[in-house]
């Protein structure tokens, strides 16, 4: 799941980059780790709920 979630966001950011023609800096990498962790951590959050949810389901 994390694998997938950082290839989507390396992309979307390579492609913003690469249009955008921003300068690739360390302020610009810090940003884009920030990002990346930000989203990894979402997805282990939805990961919980839907897994709490099909739990729930489970229990009746």
């Amino acid at each position: 799941m994390h694998f997938i979630v950082t290839l989507i966001v390396a992309l979307v950011v390579g492609i913003y980059t690469y249009k955008k023609k921003v300068p690739v800096n360390a302020k610009t990498l810090l940003f884009t780790m920030a990002f990346v962790i930000m989203l990894l951590a979402l997805s282990d959050f939805f990961a919980g709920i839907l897994e709490g949810i099909q739990d729930a389901r489970n229990n009746r």
